[in-house]
């Protein structure tokens, strides 16, 4: 048995039992919208059979016991133009996804990524983002939510002798290796921050990588101090843009 030839969207929400599907991935079905959130592990295999898919929402419930393969993920769903993944998914794919930008196969498709329960604080994660954007020549639109009850931060780390340093993340993102980063198509960036350094650095990269963006719209947590909230503003908009009719909304 299979989910047969009729069948073009399956929305999984919160289910048990989900390793008895696989028997029903056949190479002929004709799936073109799967959501799969919070069900348990997820067998891979099942996306041998997703070429047609073309939105696609994951949600784990923690990090996968196996690491995700990208690269066949992404060769899997040639026709993938709306892509919504989580902090966990990002955590989970293979160690060095993020940096082999000449081996990973493109998503040429894909239009809209939305990535949600991102951990800012996580280097892995923040590598991952980037390496899906770097895959992703023709996205036009970029949502990133933060993760729940994330503690705030200011981009700084303490060292074994008690000194502040730089966090990873930051200075990943201030690295030589995203010179080359050229976010050529997305017209639209929403971003929820709260807001430290580690943020705005994102956040400036993004305005330095963009030619095309228009709009990049920042809702913003904790900050209840009106006069703070402005400071931050006025050093957003002091950062560079690539784009010259890029407008920052802050929310």
């Amino acid at each position: 048995m299979s989910f047969g030839g009729k069948l073009d969207k399956l929305d999984l929400q919160y289910c048990t039992g989900i390793e008895h599907l696989g028997r029903q991935f056949k190479t002929y079905i004709n799936l073109t919208e799967l959501s799969i959130l919070e069900c348990g592990e997820i067998d891979w295999q099942w996306f041998e059979c997703t070429r047609k898919v073309n939105h696609l929402y994951l949600k784990l419930n923690e990090a996968a016991k196996k690491f995700i393969d990208l690269a066949k993920l992404v060769d899997n769903m040639p026709g993938i133009c709306v892509l919504q993944i989580d902090g966990y998914f990002l955590k989970s794919l293979e160690p060095g996804a993020a940096i082999m930008k000449r081996l990973m196969p493109k998503m040429e498709a894909l239009k809209q990524l939305n990535l949600d329960n991102v951990g800012f604080y996580d280097l892995v994660q923040i590598q991952n983002v980037i390496g899906l954007i770097r895959i992703s020549p023709n996205l036009q639109k970029l949502i990133i939510e933060l993760e729940p009850k994330v503690k705030s931060g200011n981009g700084m780390n303490l060292s074994e002798s008690g000194e502040l340093v730089v966090s990873p993340v930051v200075q990943y993102l201030q690295s030589p290796d995203l010179i080359d980063l050229i976010f050529n198509q997305p017209e639209t960036v929403e971003i929820e921050v709260l807001v430290d350094s580690t943020e705005l650095q994102f956040i400036k990269l993004l305005l330095t990588s963009s030619p095309s963006l228009r709009r990049m719209e920042i809702s913003h947590y904790v900050i209840k101090d009106p006069e703070e909230a402005l400071r931050i503003l006025a050093e957003l908009v002091r950062f560079p843009r690539a784009s010259t009719t890029a407008e920052i909304t802050w929310m």
